[in-house]
């Protein structure tokens, strides 16, 4: 065969330097930001691992592009000031967030929009990014950001909205800013053009288990725990972190807006794939304590079995807890035994309501009762601790349904109570439901302060005052008839943080007195975040 002839080695070099140059062209920069939060009153601030743009990332990485995670919260955690808008934040302020923009000049930014709370605080940081780097495309994505997608692309600094499942979405819509794809092309994908929204349909990852580990190489792994603040973890120091084993909530509870983002299709991670981030959340960053904050740990009961088998196997060691609750109705007694010996020491039981009539026809929840009370009493018997959930005021509910479903909450056999007031976000059953029979006004429904302590719902039947007043004096009750219990709670939090649990104990006695005075503006100034 001849030599090929030195014009032929030119052309040929030629050929894999234009390559090269086209692959690195398709390369852009991206910056995921977690935005800092507003502080209500009587919240616990609070820094935990925004997986989800963990995962984003890690696909980011894996299809070869440039991609750095920026957590506002953890960046500068004891930082509190108050915004334009006269709100209490916590976290990066805006200068400092531009600061590490202007250093990192990225290409695109994507800012996690989870919760309502977040709206304002998010609005003002895409206004301001806006203003200071016009070129810089701007993506919003989260629950709050998948509900009002419409809404939010109207805003001119907003460029698109991802919903739902934003991993592959976001990487096709670098794909498209890099020239790879068309628009059209990429999933879950919502904007405005020429006074229309356009949108994309919404699809979910069949197979999650071809998604890469979250990439936690990005997050100050040892800040959170230095904190020590997410959700179930009060002790700064412990080595704990989060992890979501599954997707997806068949159950149609009509103040969840869940599905919106993961659908109702349950889809979980292979016990080898959950092995698989466990280990490596043991070996690669010495891991003691994991928050499970699946919706459905246990909803498949085989699956869930062999994962807690496998722990108990390998040896891990780790303690964990399920801050998210856990699907009741599927528990028994074999598998709560295998819970314990896999190292759950704490669980959170979603009650809801302690009134079935309440339960089947107005929260719609697939709970029995009986059977609940039963779990309780076998965590008990296990050494489990418990934490029940409950919700209040729904519409169809009476002044002496909700005292009921307090008595029972009362009365129950867990070690501490947690109940919330309904809350009609955006994207619920119950948001619909309180638009068309008039019990809010959505053009006077301030979407950026709903919180789940305050009411905004007013029926027939009862006033978001009855509401909280019923919600305070239950906590005082529940804490006279199980003293051991909440003095026990109140210790441990005291050795952690002494100041932090006085001002807890002195707000919850002072919401009671202002509740029962009727003050309700000082009570809804101090617990809506309102900085005086």
């Amino acid at each position: 065969m001849p030599e090929p002839e030195l014009g032929e080695y030119f052309l040929g070099f030629q050929d894999v330097i234009r390559s090269e140059a086209m692959a690195k062209e398709c390369v852009m920069k991206t910056l995921l930001i977690s935005p800092p939060y507003p502080l209500f009153g009587g919240e616990t601030k609070f820094a935990s691992p925004p997986l989800g743009l963990a995962y984003i990332a890690a696909v980011l990485e894996e299809a070869g592009q440039e991609v750095d995670v920026l957590d506002c919260v953890v960046a500068d955690y004891d930082n509190e000031y108050v915004n334009d808008r006269g709100l209490l934040i916590y976290g990066l302020d805006t200068n400092a967030i531009l600061e590490r923009i202007a250093a990192y000049k990225p290409d695109i930014i994507g800012i996690s929009c989870l919760f309502s709370t977040v709206d304002l605080t998010v609005n003002d940081l895409a206004d301001t990014i806006r203003e200071r780097h016009p070129s810089i495309k701007i993506v919003l994505g989260g629950t709050h950001a998948t509900v009002l997608a419409e809404d939010l692309v109207r805003r001119d600094s907003i460029d698109f909205v991802v919903k739902g499942e934003g991993e592959q979405a976001f990487l096709e819509l670098v794909e498209h800013l890099s020239g790879k794809r068309d628009l059209e092309d990429v999933n879950n994908l919502t904007w405005f053009k020429g006074g229309e929204i356009q949108s994309t349909p919404q699809r979910f990852i069949d197979d999650i288990d071809k998604l890469p580990l979250p990439a936690r190489h990005l997050l100050d792994m040892e800040g959170y725990m230095r904190i020590g603040r997410m959700q179930g973890v009060t002790r700064p120091g412990l080595r704990a972190t989060t992890l979501i084993t599954s997707r997806g909530c068949p159950a149609d509870c009509v103040f969840c807006s869940i599905h919106t983002v993961w659908g109702k299709a349950y889809r979980g991670h292979s016990p080898e794939y959950v092995m698989r981030e466990l280990i490596e959340l043991k070996e690669k960053y010495n891991i003691e304590h994991v928050l499970f904050e699946d919706d459905n740990l246990t909803f498949d009961r085989a699956r869930a079995a062999t994962i807690f088998d496998a722990m108990v196997e390998k040896k891990l060691n780790m303690s964990w807890t399920t801050p998210n609750g856990v699907a009741m109705w599927v528990l028994n007694a074999e598998l709560l035994a295998k819970m314990k010996r896999a190292g759950c020491h704490q669980l959170f039981l979603a009650f809801e309501s302690g009134v079935s009539d309440t339960l089947v026809h107005i929260v719609k929840k697939p709970l029995r009762l009986d059977k609940a009370q039963e779990i309780a009493t076998e965590c008990r018997k296990l050494g489990i601790r418990t934490q029940a959930f409950f919700v209040l005021g729904f519409p169809g509910e009476t002044k002496e349904l909700m005292q009921q479903s307090m008595k029972f909450a009362e009365n129950l056999d867990v070690d501490q109570i947690s109940v919330a007031v309904a809350t009609p976000y955006p994207g619920t059953p119950l948001y619909a439901d309180c638009v068309e029979k008039g019990y809010i006004d959505p053009k006077n429904f301030e979407v950026g302060k709903l919180m789940t302590r305050v009411g905004h719902i007013e029926t027939p039947d009862f006033t978001p005052h009855d509401v909280e007043s019923l919600i305070a004096k239950t906590y005082v009750r529940f804490a006279l008839k199980h003293p051991y219990r909440s003095l026990r709670r109140l210790a441990g939090r005291f050795v952690v943080d002494p100041l932090q649990t006085v001002s807890f104990v002195y707000n919850r006695f002072a919401d009671l007195l202002r509740l029962r005075s009727g003050r309700e503006d000082a009570y809804r100034d101090r617990n809506m975040g309102v900085a005086k």
